[in-house]
């Protein structure tokens, strides 16, 4: 699945936006230990998420769908 994540970096508010018609969209977002700090459905092709109280770092942004899964780097700074 084909998305991206933008603005990168981010102040912790950010947008996903999907390319393709995707259903059951589960988005995940993961620190640099692998622990999941946020997750939820996503049902449109442009979400905004807005994370104001998540630490400075680089974060891994995860998208599941069906039997596809694609991941991208988020670099929060405030």
């Amino acid at each position: 699945m084909k998305f991206s994540v933008y603005p990168n970096p981010s102040t912790g508010a950010f947008i996903v936006e999907t390319y393709g018609h995707h259903s059951n969209v589960e988005l995940s977002i993961l620190d640099l230990n692998g622990k999941r700090v946020h997750s939820q459905r996503i049902n449109s092709n442009k979400t905004n998420i807005e994370l104001n109280a998540i630490a400075n770092g680089v974060y891994s942004v995860v998208l599941v769908s069906n039997d596809t899964v694609s991941v991208t780097k988020l670099v929060v700074s405030k």
